[in-house]
């Protein structure tokens, strides 16, 4: 017989009946021949059709061909019997075993932040705003509980957020993996045997999660005792198991990382693969072994997409289409009638319980000191769905968010019905006892002609001191800038609009420099020493007020210069009043969100100060996006609103985006304006780990007046830059180049910077 297709050879429209005929007649000569005995037992029983079976390999990103390749049997009209997967072969699997259509799973694999996934990073603007008000420069997190005593990760990532993602795109599943609309079974390894271990029932997602598990990037799973990981350990094509569920014919779809040569081998992620391809090619080979020859494999050939390719999931998914037509002969040996195959898939769809809306959220554990609070912010982040089937990335980021707000230990969910409405019940479980954090950070400067600074930052939290969380955190800097802080941190209730009280101590010495031109003249140290204590309110995820009483000195010490130079030394005592507004999704490459930041101080002498006087601080900055782009805007104003000719109280000017080409406060006064426009553009987004690239330039118009009366307009200087810049894991990483009037221009290389 020849293949359709061939130059010279006429095609047979699909669906042809003598073509089918002779088709189905060949298939069974391979599935009812007695030459194999293993064969004849197996097979089916006369007059029926054979049992068809779906087996889909890990790949990680590959895995999205997959779901091209399920589009193509949908349209072909082949029937299938069983799945079997692993890793991304079982999250696809699963996922469709419970009644999700192809174009669900091609929207998931596509619109999926897989970036925000696997960093398990709530975004910013969802945060407590206690939660992202200092979180920029620190790298490192070391964490002691209290209980457990040192926590190590035993995975990069912990994996629970792709177990909330899953579970939400598998609500309603049920435990019995043969009561599914196509009866499934993920493949997973015992990390202490290498031993295949298959799961049938239970949690779907847990399971599924384990099948995933690379060992070192994702943490183990336990289920039953065992301590699972990534499934391609020891079966990554599972043929042998699809023939134990009573497989007549197995349609197989490798899409394993082929070896890596030695030329590619250049990263941390390429080593990974080539580790993982060692382990899984072999098994692979022998799974390949035992296929029969009315099985079809599927190879596609997915060229130079990788297992991290997570931004190119559209073009696997593609690969995957082509793969499955280029066998589409074979496979419409298997197809059914367009009557049968509607039929077949609807019987199978009727034992789906996905749910159609969800109509309420409720938290089991009543004593939970937050329950309220889970519980209504879940229903906030749902009721948009009302009517509507659930969107699964809204539920699984609400829950996250959720346990990060509460800071709970763990936290899960299920379908649950009640009055014939269904819902979402969440089993959270609260951290009961005391955590030790210790965060390491660093910030660089340099600006490549001798000025730099090399801070090293410390942070000790001691958190859930007390059933409200209370919170006692202490800040550390070493370097050129050198500081202290300590602060008691006491919410008077569990909501997320609540007061707190704070008192606080807080040491910083800065140096700051006289310039003759651009030439240095003298370096200062400006000591500063506050002892305060604040009453406030935090505003869920959009900021702070305070207000509370403070007191203190500030010295300005001459360190090098003409020792005629003036010292000066003043004390504080004030009351103090602060409110921040912060919605900034990203506090170093913003693209959405307001910050707000203002402080206005009164001086008292009844309560220490030197003299009467009033401060006020602002910063402002806006983000306007569009595409690739974002047009940023930033304001700052400082101001001594009555002049003081003793004890003068300085603001400072001058660096990256401060009037760029300047040196660090090479501008200084009582009053201080400065406004700026900053476009950046992203030119590279990688969607796992991070990493985004970007370049950008700024205008910028500003100065530092010694006195109020001093401040013109027609002062003003002006001054730009130009940058490249990285999102990186190390932080924000930025080369640039600026110039302002006078001649002053300087090259910077910056690590930490932040707005």
């Amino acid at each position: 017989m020849r293949f359709p297709g061939k130059k010279g050879v006429p095609t047979v429209k699909k669906g042809s009946p003598v073509i089918r005929a002779a088709g189905l007649a060949l298939l069974a000569l391979f599935v009812l021949a007695p030459a194999p005995p293993c064969l004849a037992e197996d097979g089916p029983p006369a007059g029926s059709r054979p049992k068809i079976a779906l087996v889909l390999s890990g790949g990680g990103a590959r895995g999205a061909a997959h779901v091209g390749v399920l589009q193509v049997l949908e349209e072909l009209r082949v029937p299938v019997d069983f799945i079997v997967g692993t890793s991304m072969g079982a999250v696809v699997g699963g996922i469709y075993s419970t009644g999700a259509t192809t174009g669900e799973l091609a929207k998931l694999s596509t619109a999926m932040d897989w970036k925000e996934i696997f960093t398990e990073k709530i975004p910013r603007d969802k945060k407590f705003y206690r939660r992202k008000a200092d979180r920029g420069n620190y790298l490192a997190t070391i964490r002691v509980d209290a209980q457990k005593g040192l926590v190590i990760p035993s995975g990069i990532v912990s994996g629970k957020k792709l177990d909330l993602v899953l579970r939400s795109l598998t609500l309603g599943a049920g435990s019995d993996f043969d009561a599914f609309p196509v009866p499934f079974r993920s493949v997973a390894a015992d990390i202490e045997t290498g031993e295949m271990v298959v799961l049938g029932k239970g949690d779907l997602a847990k399971c599924v999660t384990a099948s995933m598990a690379i060992p070192g990037i994702f943490s183990p799973v336990e289920i039953d005792g065992r301590m699972l990981v990534d499934g391609g350990v020891s079966r990554n094509l599972p043929i042998d198991v699809a023939r134990d569920l009573g497989a007549d014919v197995v349609i197989a779809v490798n899409i394993s990382t082929p070896l890596y040569k030695r030329d590619k081998l250049s990263n941390f992620f390429s080593i990974s693969d080539q580790t993982m391809g060692f382990l899984t090619t072999r098994n692979v080979d022998d799974q390949v072994k035992t296929l029969r020859p009315s099985d079809i494999l599927i190879t596609p050939d997915m060229k130079d997409i990788t297992t991290m390719s997570f931004a190119r999931m559209e073009d696997a998914i593609a690969i995957g289409r082509d793969a499955a037509r280029a066998e589409e002969f074979r496979l419409s040996l298997l197809a059914l009638s367009e009557p049968e195959y509607r039929a077949h898939r609807e019987a199978q769809l009727l034992r789906s319980h996905r749910p159609r809306q969800i109509d309420f959220a409720e938290v089991q554990q009543k004593d939970i000191l937050k329950a309220e609070l889970l519980s209504g912010y879940l229903k906030e982040r749902i009721v948009k769905a009302r009517g509507k089937p659930p969107r699964s990335e809204d539920l699984s980021e609400a829950i996250f968010e959720i346990s990060d707000r509460a800071d709970l230990e763990n936290i899960d969910f299920s379908l649950v019905e009640k009055d014939g409405r269904q819902g979402i019940l969440l089993f959270a479980k609260a951290r009961d006892h005391m955590q030790h954090n210790i965060e390491l950070g660093l910030q660089l400067s340099d600006n490549l002609s001798g000025n730099n600074s090399y801070d090293l930052l410390l942070k000790y939290t001691l958190s859930r001191i007390n059933s409200l969380g209370a919170e006692w955190k202490n800040s550390f800097r070493l370097g050129e800038k050198r500081g202290v802080s300590t602060e008691f941190y006491q919410p008077l209730d569990s909501s997320a609009w609540r007061m707190f009280v704070a008192p606080y101590f807080e040491y910083e010495a800065t140096p700051f420099y006289l310039y003759n031109g651009s030439d240095k003249i003298a370096e200062y140290q400006q000591k500063d020493t506050n002892l305060g204590a604040d009453l406030g309110m935090q505003l869920a995820e959009y900021g702070e007020f305070r207000l509370g009483l403070v007191t203190g000195s500030t010295e300005i010490e001459l360190e090098t210069g003409e020792p005629s130079l003036p010292r000066l030394k003043s004390d504080t005592g004030a009351w103090k009043a602060s409110l921040v507004l912060d919605t900034l999704d990203n506090l170093s490459f913003p693209s959405r969100g307001t910050l707000v930041r203002t402080t206005f101080t009164a001086q008292r002498t009844g309560l220490g100060a030197d003299e009467n006087c009033h401060l006020v601080k602002a910063t402002a900055l806006k983000p306007f996006s569009w595409g690739r782009g974002t047009l940023i805007l930033r304001g700052r104003y400082e101001s001594v609103l009555s002049h003081t000719d003793e004890t003068p109280r300085y603001s400072f000017l001058g660096g990256f985006l401060d009037l760029s080409g300047m040196e660090p406060g090479q501008l200084f006064g009582e009053q201080l304006v400065l406004g700026e426009c900053i476009v950046t553009c992203r030119l590279l987004r990688e969607k796992v780990f991070g990493n985004d690239l970007y370049a950008g330039f700024s205008y910028e118009m500003g100065n530092a007046w010694r006195d109020r009366s001093d401040a013109d307009t027609g002062d003003l200087l002006q001054a730009g830059s130009v940058f490249f810049a990285a999102d990186s894991l190390i932080g924000p990483v930025y080369l640039a180049y600026g110039h302002a009037e006078g001649g002053c221009n300087a090259f910077y290389f910056i690590i930490g910077f932040y707005y």
